[in-house]
């Protein structure tokens, strides 16, 4: 389990400024190679408790291999759906 933000990139830039201080929660699942993302509710932001990617493998851009276990570490860049996600904290 690992805490993650967005990233600003040319390539996957980001919508808004608000965009820069949302953090996720991104799990991997060991058993099956899956991953979720999900957004926790934070007090007197705005923004409501959220999945942004259902339990599911996720390939590698311009890949057809998925993402393992061994590419996920705090600092590591994940691109889902088009946004440039960094790792922080496990």
């Amino acid at each position: 389990r690992f805490t993650a933000r967005f990233k600003d990139h040319p390539s996957y830039s980001l919508k808004s400024d608000i965009d820069k201080y949302r953090s996720f929660v991104v799990t991997f699942y060991v058993v099956d190679g899956t991953l979720s993302i999900y957004e926790p509710k934070q007090r007197n932001s705005g923004i409501d408790s959220t999945k942004y990617l259902e339990r599911c493998r996720v390939k590698k851009p311009n890949s057809s291999v998925h993402y393992r276990m061994n590419d996920l570490y705090v600092g590591a860049q994940l691109v889902i759906h088009a946004r440039l996600f960094e790792l922080q904290g496990a």
